[in-house]
């Protein structure tokens, strides 16, 4: 099943996986994608809150997790201007 992270609506990050974090889970991931002055390879914390529980698309085989009170364990690296 996919898992997409959504940092404010905006798509960060999307992962397979065969279990999806529930309710009081810590999850670990690495941004795919600029978001709120983060760039892309950040790793966030965060944990699943009842506030902001999985969202189960099973048409098209999806599960939305808002992300809400993260922590950045390490920033991405800057990109380079060319």
């Amino acid at each position: 099943m996919e898992i997409q992270f959504h940092i404010s609506g905006s798509l960060v990050s999307t992962r397979q996986s065969s279990m999806i974090p529930q309710i009081g889970s810590v999850v670990v991931f690495r941004m795919d994608a600029y978001e709120k002055g983060m760039f892309p390879g950040t790793i966030l914390r965060f944990t699943v809150s009842e506030d902001n529980p999985p969202v189960f698309d099973y048409n098209s085989d999806v599960v939305i997790i808002d992300v809400n009170g993260w922590n950045v364990e390490r920033e991405g690296p800057e990109p380079k201007d060319d």
